[in-house]
């Protein structure tokens, strides 16, 4: 094989962003990623083969995207930061020593661009048209070993083109070829 191959693993960052251009884009991290539970799915397309009685090949096959691509993750931070940018609110109660902060989660809908930093491979992922929703997830057992986290579902959108937005949902980027 004489091509170059670019095998990409492992997740070193995700960040977000307004809706835009990818190289005009203020990105900020929100939160670390739980091991083991960033999962990305983009189901394959069902192939329906048409037949005509005459022939033993299709004549045509329809392709149907079944299924939206989309990315999961688990944030094990109940942080009023990442409340705050989910959309939650921030309050202290109490007085004096006694005063403590409150947030919350709500449920909602934002619409962000997401880069994905790879730990080897691709310099970066881009959804560049994401829906991001959230949840609450996790369990509190008596041994410790789970987490209470907040479950980001990233839904990959087309992209909205023009001049302030880039064409394409998903973008891979490679690094920079180094000398």
């Amino acid at each position: 094989m004489d091509r170059a191959t670019l095998t990409t693993w492992g997740l070193s960052e995700i960040a977000f962003a307004e809706l835009g251009k990818i190289e005009s884009a203020t990105w900020e991290v929100q939160t670390l990623t739980k091991q083991g539970t960033f999962a990305l799915t983009d189901p394959a397309p069902t192939l329906t083969p048409v037949y005509a009685e005459e022939k033993d090949e299709p004549l045509v096959t329809k392709t149907v995207k079944s299924g939206a691509r989309q990315i999961e993750i688990d944030a094990p931070d109940l942080s009023s930061e990442l409340a705050t940018f989910l959309g939650g609110t921030v309050t202290t109660v109490g007085i004096g020593a006694d005063q403590k902060k409150r947030y919350s989660f709500p449920g909602g809908v934002l619409k962000k661009m997401v880069r994905l930093k790879p730990t080897e491979g691709a310099e970066y992922i881009y959804i560049t048209n994401g829906t991001v929703t959230h949840n609450l997830n996790g369990s509190l057992t008596k041994t410790g070993e789970d987490t209470l986290d907040v479950h980001l579902t990233i839904a990959i959108n087309a992209g909205l083109g023009g001049t302030s937005f880039e064409s394409e949902g998903l973008i891979v980027q490679e690094a920079a070829p180094t000398e």
